[in-house]
């Protein structure tokens, strides 16, 4: 299904670049992909963040670095039914709370998660704004991985945070499942 109008609980919904030169980034995914880039209507009021659309679909954003120590990154963001309960869970769960849960205009909430691996995670409780309107297709969000060197305790922290459950794959590498859905590894 690559056009979507909503997610479900726990499943990765949006993809977003923090880039030092988002006109620049945006001529290069344009170059790329065939991203179009859609520059915020209220700088002001967005801290600078627009959209990345494919054929007139939403499929990722990018805003500019908001710290000098801020990576260069791609962040991913799995939907929740309820930012606040699922912070609660990652913190009871032994994570860190990076961002805690905020507005974000009348687009959703958001809140940013450190597991106890160090890997970092989005959560987006919808709004206006639901996610990626284009998946799983050339040029669109597909897959998303979590790198770390413990795949026991990431896999117990998501478990309890997202309802996420394992499948191996191969060797050590897993697939995350969510409602008997494969939705990353």
């Amino acid at each position: 299904m690559p056009e979507r109008s909503s997610y479900a609980h726990g499943i990765p919904s949006w993809v977003d670049l923090s880039s030092p030169d988002p006109e620049a980034s945006a001529a290069f995914y344009g170059a790329l992909l065939g991203w179009e880039h859609v520059p915020p209507e209220s700088p002001e009021a967005t801290g600078g963040y627009g959209m990345f659309t494919l054929r007139g679909k939403l499929v990722a954003g990018v805003g500019p670095l908001m710290s000098e120590d801020q990576p260069i990154v791609w962040s991913t963001y799995v939907a929740v039914d309820d930012a606040d309960d699922v912070v609660a869970k990652a913190r009871d769960a032994g994570g860190q709370v990076f961002i805690a849960p905020m507005d974000v205009l009348d687009a959703g909430r958001m809140a940013f998660l450190v597991d106890p691996t160090g890997g970092f995670i989005g959560l987006w409780q919808a709004g206006r704004h639901h996610g990626a309107e284009l998946v799983n297709e050339p040029g669109a969000l597909v897959w998303n991985e979590l790198r770390t060197r413990d795949v026991e305790a990431a896999a117990a922290f998501y478990g309890e945070v997202l309802g996420w459950t394992t499948q191996p794959w191969a060797d050590d590498y897993q697939t995350w499942v969510n409602d008997g859905d494969v939705v990353g590894a």
